[in-house]
This record gives C-alpha cells, structure tokens and sequence, in this order.
C-alpha cells in the first residue's frame, strides 16, 4: 500500500535563519515589494524540504538569497541615493526624512575640507547640512563640533568623491560603503569551506536588519560597519591563503576608520603566534606587528600632529564621555539602563563607564585568549572579537543597534567559518591545491 506524503516537519538552519530575518522587512516595505519577497521565502522553504544539499539546490538557495539581497538592500540603497538626488537643491527632505545618517553627511563634508586642506578635526559643521539633521536625543547635535571617525574614513572616500564630483556632479557617501557591503559577500568563501556554512554566512552578513538600514540604521542610510567588516573579513582570508605579513595591512586600514576593528587585535596576534602557551613572543609575530603599527601610524600621526587636541577630543574624550559636548547615552547596553532607573541623570552626564569596560572587558579578554592557546583557532579568533567586543560595548556610554548588527555578525563568523589553525592546511587551501 502506498504511504501518504507527509509536510516536512523540520527545515534546516538556513531556512530558518532565512525566515527570521526577512520577516523585519514586511514590516517596512510596501505591498509592491512584498509581493517580489514572499513567493522568494516561499521558494527557499520549499527548497529546504528535503534533508541534505545537493550542489544544484545549494546554486538555487544562492541565488534566492542574492535575490533577497538586491531587493531588501541593494535597490534600497540605490533608492535612497536617488531620492536624495530628486530632492537636493529644493529641499532637505532627503535629510529630515531620515533617508541618510548623518555620520555619512558628516563624512562627506570631512572628505570636503580635506580636499581644500583643512583639518575635518579642527573645522566645525555648523554651516552644513549636519545642522539640519535632527537630533531627537539632545538639544543640539553634538557632531557640529566633533567628527568621531578615524582618518582612513575620509581618506579612503576622498578619490571617489573627487571622481564624482568632477565627472558626474554629485557624490554620495553610501557608494563607498555600499562597496564595503558587496565586499563582505564576496569574501564568505573565503571564510567557509562548507556549502551550508557559507549559505549561513550570506543570509547573516547580507540580510541582517540591524546593519543594512531597516532596524533603525545601517547601509541605506549610510553607515560605515560593512566597510569594517569587509577589511577584517579580508584579513582573515589572506591569513587562509598564507599572506601572514600582508594580512596585517587590512587589519590596520581597519582599525584607521572605526575602534571596532581594535578589538580583534589580541586575537589576531595569537592566532598569527600558533603557540601552545603566551610564555614567549616569537619572530613570526614581530613582523605583523611592525607591518600594522607602521601603516596605522602613516595614516593616523599627521592628523595627531596637525592638531593633537581637537584629534583626541573628536576621537577619545567625545565618546568617552570627559568633553564639554559628550557623546549622549543611547542604544541597548547598560548606560541605558542606569538612565532609566534614574541613576543617571541625563544623557549627557559623566559617568566612568571605562572603568566598567576595562574591569569586564578585561577579564573576559583573560578568559577568551587561555582558550584560543588551547584551540588557537580562526574560528575561535572570531568567536573571541565577538565575545570581547560585545562585553565592552555592553558597558560603553552606547550601544547602538548598527554595532549589535556588526557583533552578531562577526559571531556568525565564529560561528561558521574555517576551523582550521594557520599551522595546519585549511579545507580552502587543499582546495585550491588539488584544483577541485
């Protein structure tokens, strides 16, 4: 007697990663949209039916999620940068319609002032459109009087602008950051030798509502984590195929435009050593250090120097929170809490959240480095940036929903990427030995 079909009662974990973050975006777009997203969910489900993942349906779920990429990111993108060519000139709905951050406006007009040689640390941005930004938090924004990001930012979009501004007469900051993105999706297969660890990694990296714009901001809007991610993601990848010296390179590009970057470092110099305990300092280490302390210094000492005060009051003092115009408490980590509960006064108040930072921080760093000594790992060396950032940023003065989108998807990383150490030949390098 033949047996009655029965629905699948389980999908696999991409399915299910598939679903739960493409459902924030129902709740944004428009019916027009929509009607180009569900019957893609629809096909992805279907297509995770049956157990296992022949190399025809792993092309067919690469494909639907590219799809969902392009229509929940990449158009939106596009669109906004569209919008704000419509609209410029005429009015600053482009501004006031939140279709741009105003770290992106700010960037633009640091690019801008370095062109004419001025310093972006030292000049003030009253008399941009960073005033006509609103600020719902504070009174005034304080980003008029501080620009909180490092030189490579500006320096790295300085050619674009240029180029765009004198053939096509226009520039927006979101080109280069959208190319950060695409640079994030290329790079997963060199972080994943497995099919479905690279299918994780894609619907994470590239469909993650907290970094691409539609839960509060992040790529669309223009914010700089995908431009991070892709240089960390990059270093990574060229420790796979060997580069240990260039790898170092990247990683100081990195760590040029955002602190985030930073707190891969311990992790990366364990992982370069491949030692079994930290009792010595071995030569293979030196070299990548020298190489990143180098290039970092090109880029960040003749801004240091150029103007010492107004540089470490724009990069330390206003985030930390000791300025005359701090940084606000905001976002989800534990100065909101205190400010909630009344134990802080207000958002600009002076707290010693470093204290907190460097007491929790420190000791789960401890912890997470005696473990990579034992599985001196890059897995584990994603696992331990994700672990020790999160615990940091946790206990900052703020904790925005674009930095949780980038710590969850560096452990994402963690979570499936290469396992091997570089003492040993990773699936990727066999891989590329044998031809197949």
């Amino acid at each position: 007697m033949r047996q009655a079909s029965t629905l699948p009662t389980s999908f696999s974990l991409d399915a299910l990663l598939f679903l739960l973050l493409t459902l924030p975006y129902f709740l944004q777009f428009q019916d027009s949209t929509l009607i180009l997203i569900v019957p893609l969910l629809a096909a992805y489900l279907l297509l995770s039916c049956e157990p296992g993942l022949s190399s025809r349906r792993h092309l067919w779920k690469f494909a639907l999620i590219l799809l969902m990429v392009a229509l929940t990111t990449l158009i939106p993108l596009l669109a906004n940068i569209a919008f704000r060519l419509e609209t410029e000139g005429t009015t600053n709905a482009f501004v006031t319609g939140g279709t741009m951050h105003d770290g992106a406006l700010q960037t633009e007009e640091a690019v801008r002032l370095f062109l004419e040689g001025k310093n972006p640390y030292t000049e003030g941005y009253s008399n941009t459109l960073v005033a006509q930004y609103p600020m719902d938090l504070v009174a005034v924004n304080p980003a008029l009087n501080h620009y909180v990001y490092l030189p490579f930012t500006f320096l790295l979009s300085a050619p674009f602008y240029w180029g765009f501004h004198n053939f096509l007469g226009w520039y927006d900051q979101r080109l280069v950051y959208g190319l950060g993105y695409l640079a994030v999706l290329l790079l997963v297969p060199f972080q994943a030798w497995a099919r479905e660890n690279r299918l994780l990694l894609w619907i994470v990296l590239g469909l993650n509502p907290l970094l691409t714009g539609h839960v509060d901001v992040g790529i669309t809007t223009g914010v700089n984590d995908y431009l991070v991610l892709s240089l960390v993601m990059l270093t990574v990848a060229l420790l796979h195929r060997g580069n240990r010296l260039l790898s170092a390179v990247p990683l100081a590009l990195a760590s040029a435009i955002k602190p985030s970057a930073w707190f891969f470092l311990p992790f990366y110099f364990v992982l370069q050593s491949d030692l079994k305990s930290g009792a010595e300092f071995p030569r293979s280490v030196r070299k990548p250090v020298l190489i990143y302390a180098v290039v970092l210094a090109i880029i960040i000492l003749p801004f240091l120097l150029w103007d010492p005060g107004a540089f470490l009051e724009d990069n330390l003092f206003y985030t930390a929170g000791g300025s005359a115009t701090p940084y606000p408490l905001r976002g989800l980590g534990l100065s909101t809490i205190l400010l909630e509960s009344g134990l802080i006064s207000s958002r600009a108040a002076t707290f010693p959240f470093w204290i907190l930072e460097l007491s929790f921080g420190g000791v789960v760093l401890v912890v997470l480095l005696r473990q990579q000594l034992k599985h001196n790992t890059i897995r584990q060396a994603w696992l331990g940036y994700s672990l020790f950032l999160g615990t940091t940023a946790f206990f900052s003065r703020f904790l925005n929903p674009n930095y949780l989108g980038y710590i969850l998807a560096v452990l994402a990383l963690g979570l499936w990427s290469d396992s091997s150490s570089l003492s040993t030949e990773s699936p990727l390098a066999e891989q590329r030995r044998d031809g197949t």
